[in-house]
């Protein structure tokens, strides 16, 4: 029949076992380039290169049917950088496309659809549960972050009513002091004027020592 035929003409033309092995090679790494290119661009360029990769995983599985479970690792990115409709729907269209595969292709490869559609399955929760780990850690360092901007601004407010405290009660003595001496001088009592002149820049000084710290806090 022509079909017998045409499938001895591919055996025939098919490549020697070193240029399988070279052909397989060449498919993997290729695979392994683009993975990593995925997983470093953004989410709007994913479809491209997922697209590729599928392709080239498809490609694979002329040579070597097993090759196309390599598309667990398209379900993993899949997962992990969409929103889980979007994940669910482009897993799904996937898997339409390796059940269209096996049915027109891939004849009678049973292992090779049962393989990719678990393998796709798996990695795609992986995928998810990997997203929704990564999203809880970054909202766990949000919280974070925020607690320590308000433990910051409530310790500010803190040394702030510290401050004015201080500064009050020794602007209340420094007050006390000025109106003490006044009086004193004008009794003629200069030596005791001048004693409490004396306190007051002690005071005074005492007052800048303090302050200092608690304004660099």
């Amino acid at each position: 029949t022509a079909y017998r035929r045409q499938r001895q003409m591919c055996i025939r033309d098919s490549p020697h076992p070193l240029e399988t092995w070279v052909l397989q090679t060449l498919g993997y790494l290729s695979f392994v380039i683009l993975y990593v290119k995925a997983i470093n661009q953004p989410v709007k360029k994913l479809p491209t290169y997922l697209l590729l990769m599928f392709l080239l995983s498809v490609a694979c599985s002329f040579q070597n049917p097993g090759g196309a479970t390599i598309v667990g690792f398209i379900a993993f990115i899949v997962g992990y950088y969409n929103s889980l409709k979007t994940g669910v729907m482009s897993i799904g269209v996937m898997m339409l496309l390796l059940v269209s595969l096996h049915l027109t292709v891939f004849e009678n490869a049973h292992f090779l659809l049962s393989a990719s559609l678990l393998n796709s399955l798996v990695l795609f929760g992986f995928g998810v549960m990997e997203r929704n780990e990564t999203l809880h850690s970054i909202k766990e360092s949000q919280q974070a972050e925020a607690l320590r901007v308000l433990s910051a601004i409530a310790e500010r407010e803190r040394i702030g009513r510290d401050l004015h405290d201080v500064a009050g009660h020794a602007l209340s003595s420094i007050s006390l002091k000025a109106q003490l001496a006044d009086k004193l001088i004008s009794r003629n009592k200069i030596e005791d004027a001048h004693r409490e002149v004396k306190a007051l820049a002690q005071l005074s000084q005492a007052l800048l020592l303090s302050s200092s710290p608690l304004a660099m806090k």
